[in-house]
């Protein structure tokens, strides 16, 4: 299949391309992430400057954006809520003696038999590492309106008092 991505895709998933000015979009927007929006956003909310307190959430190809960021820096954040990532990670080198941040990973088993298999390729990752991994199916596609419930209700039980 053959999968076309708007100028906005290549800042969130990381892909080989001839053309000089995409070739570096990727890696600009996730040193800015990493180097720059994080560090803002704790000084101006004055929060905690550690992995512990930081989350990062992501949806499609923010979702993939997220995991090659866990990939890559897996110290950087603490637990990652990513909803239908629909990227390559089993293309991504994946250490079986590093310990991964907190994933929490839902799709949609109507996305397709690729998402679930990315998806179920990222269990046996985690399970590999011994790293925490809640990864989930629901019933449904590539929507918006079940990222949102499906967010409030992992939320919810992350930051709830009565566990």
């Amino acid at each position: 299949k053959k999968y076309y991505l708007l100028y906005r895709n290549f800042e969130y998933v990381e892909n080989q391309t001839n053309d000089a000015i995409l070739a570096k979009r990727f890696y600009n927007h996730m040193n800015y992430f990493k180097n720059e929006m994080i560090t803002h956003i704790e000084k101006q909310f004055n929060q905690k400057n550690n992995k512990e307190n930081r989350y990062f959430r992501g949806v499609s190809n923010g979702a993939d954006f997220g995991l090659s960021l866990l990939n890559k820096y897996p110290d950087l954040i603490g637990t990652y809520l990513c909803f239908s990532a629909v990227g390559s990670n089993s293309s991504k080198t994946w250490e079986q003696d590093i310990r991964y941040p907190n994933l929490y990973m839902i799709y949609g088993i109507e996305e397709g038999e690729w998402v679930s298999k990315e998806n179920e390729y990222m269990k046996k990752v985690y399970a590999e590492s011994n790293s925490f991994a809640h990864i989930n199916s629901f019933v449904g596609g590539h929507d918006y309106r079940i990222w949102n419930a499906e967010l409030i209700k992992l939320l919810t039980k992350l930051f709830s008092t009565n566990k």
